[in-house]
């Protein structure tokens, strides 16, 4: 239940990114304090889908300085610098963050995954605490073909094709 959770804005930072970036969305100021310090930041985000079909792939770039895990609706789709799939999350990682370039991490998963109505992505966010922290996570999806959307498309344009030029390339989309 994560009702009583704080919320903020994506791309989640120790003080140490934040002076770096001033456009990250919110601060952890607390994450490195000595006393008071986390080596985990847990994240959901939920968002509604109200036809899965529609889309054939997801792809989910995560951000991270040290570590993550990832789930879409309680199904783990990737990780790094977080032991095997499947495993628990390690208490500490080492360091071994992206925080040389700001490099993501790439993961593809099949849009099966997607429920109609309400999905959550949950990003566990791992840190080694003698370092600055980030956790940026993006999920995009890829439309499956639709011949019929398709279609309809190329009559707006062949509708609105003014000229020569405009006629040969309405052709063109059609081969």
């Amino acid at each position: 239940d994560d009702s009583r959770w704080e919320k903020g804005l994506g791309g989640f930072a120790s003080d140490l990114w934040r002076r770096r970036n001033r456009d990250l969305g919110t601060a952890l100021g607390d994450m490195q304090d000595r006393d008071k310090g986390y080596a985990s930041l847990y994240t959901r985000h939920r968002f509604s889908v109200p036809d899965p079909g529609a889309f054939r792939k997801l792809r989910l770039l995560v951000y991270a300085d040290d570590g993550f895990i990832a789930c879409l609706n309680g199904k783990e789709v990737g990780r790094h610098n977080a032991g095997d799939p499947g495993s628990g999350a390690p208490f500490l990682v080492k360091h071994g963050g992206l925080d040389d370039g700001w490099i993501p991490v790439e993961i593809t998963a099949d849009a099966k995954v997607l429920l109609a109505g309400e999905n959550c992505l949950a990003v566990q966010g791992l840190h080694e605490k003698q370092t600055g922290f980030y956790l940026e996570a993006i999920l995009e999806a890829e439309r499956a073909p639709d011949p019929a959307r398709a279609r309809k498309l190329l009559e707006k344009f062949r509708a609105a094709a003014a000229d020569e030029g405009a006629r040969a390339r309405v052709s063109y989309m059609e081969e």
